[in-house]
């Protein structure tokens, strides 16, 4: 049980935490990668440019029973300025939550977060509906709270153990088609491989390499590519420096004729692989480089003899099912605040809500259904703009 709360409010304060926050984490159910210290470090110094922070930290003498990743910002909608206690996160951020000792007071741990100072709404993004934490979160505000509950990203997995050819037998007869023939146009074209990057000096080595590639893919068309997006790529180079040192990053990039192609890029931790980017340079779609690295991908973590969560993260696709079989839910949870002022937006939240559910009916009714192609890979600034947008 927490004797006492800490709110904390700078980036000094924040780091001063790493070695507890980092130890609490590892005995939680959320041990992922994105949930550990460096991540959420990398994250504020290349995307928190507004707001202020608001990590709450439950203290038992001097250890860390629960950690509330959070921030405030000021947002202004039809008229009304309000302030948004959110998540550390972005579109770039596979999913995130509470990170709490299992031997916590968690009902207290709740209750002290509606005391941190200076906010409207609770606007939580991105929480795996199937982690206890997330339900205990849910119980608790249903007792007590106005709150609204929407349904989030529908992220696609898959637990790999085995042979890679009893994977490759387990796919459909289209996906075994694809693997084939992408690894048939790549050898008629010439010589190629694959590197892989893990440590630092790799990583600082073929960084650019990434930047090219994501330059000459189809996300520069809508402007997402990393060289487009200067916080992006800087939350990319500073993490992969500060997460490989730490093994929780890995990036692969294909090569034909010497020239790199394609690259998938991965958080690795406690043999679970979570993609957050892959990239191809269209030139060369006709070789389905994605596919080919993918194929590479699940080769790599069967080979090690280990069973592997193999997570392609953001939302699904027809490709992503394909790739992989089960499919992980979340949730994006908004609590407001007790008091008139909480009440008024909450109302105008639900207003919006139903108005966003008629729009979208129409665009059901007059819009024909969007095939994603096999080996568009995940373009996950796209598929996750629902998660991210600023709706009350």
């Amino acid at each position: 049980m927490a004797d006492r709360y800490q709110l904390i409010t700078n980036v000094d304060q924040f780091a001063a935490l790493r070695g507890h926050w980092n130890e609490l984490v590892s005995i939680c159910e959320v041990d992922h990668a994105f949930m550990r210290h460096e991540w959420f470090d990398c994250w504020i110094k290349a995307f928190h440019t507004t707001g202020s922070l608001a990590i709450q930290a439950a203290w038992s003498d001097d250890r860390l029973y629960a950690v509330a990743p959070l921030r405030i910002v000021r947002e202004r909608r039809r008229g009304l300025s309000f302030n948004v206690l959110e998540f550390l996160l972005s579109n770039i951020t596979p999913r995130c939550n509470f990170i709490v000792h299992p031997d916590a007071d968690i009902s207290s741990f709740f209750d002290s977060l509606f005391d941190i100072p200076g906010w409207d709404i609770m606007r939580l993004q991105a929480l795996e509906m199937e982690q206890p934490i997330t339900k205990a979160f849910i119980q608790h505000i249903q007792r007590r709270r106005d709150y609204v509950i929407e349904p989030g990203l529908k992220s696609p997995y898959e637990i790999l153990e085995g042979t890679w050819e009893s994977f490759y037998q387990s796919r459909s007869m289209g996906y075994r088609k694809n693997f084939r023939n992408s690894a048939n146009r790549l050898k008629k074209a010439g010589d190629h491989k694959v590197v892989v990057l893990e440590s630092p000096e790799e990583f600082e080595k073929h960084f650019d390499e990434l930047t090219s590639i994501s330059a000459r893919s189809w996300k520069a068309e809508a402007g997402t590519d990393l060289r487009s997006t200067p916080r992006q790529e800087e939350f990319y180079r500073i993490f992969s420096e500060k997460g490989s040192k730490e093994g929780l990053c890995i990036a692969f990039i294909l090569y034909l004729n010497e020239r790199p192609i394609a690259f998938d890029y991965y958080l690795r931790h406690n043999r679970r692989l979570a993609g957050i980017r892959w990239e191809y340079d269209t030139e060369y779609r006709y070789y389905m480089p994605g596919t080919t690295l993918h194929a590479h991908v699940i080769k790599y973590l069967i080979s090690t003899g280990a069973s592997w969560e193999y997570d392609l993260c953001g939302m699904t696709s027809e490709y992503k099912s394909g790739l992989v079989k089960s499919l992980r839910l979340h949730s994006n949870i908004t609590v407001g605040r007790p008091g008139l002022r909480g009440k008024l937006i909450m109302l105008m939240k639900r207003a919006w809500m139903r108005l966003q559910n008629r729009s979208d009916a129409h665009e059901d009714r007059s819009e024909p259904a969007h095939t994603i192609e096999p080996d568009a890979g995940s373009d996950d600034s796209r598929n996750r703009s629902a998660v991210v947008a600023r709706a009350c």
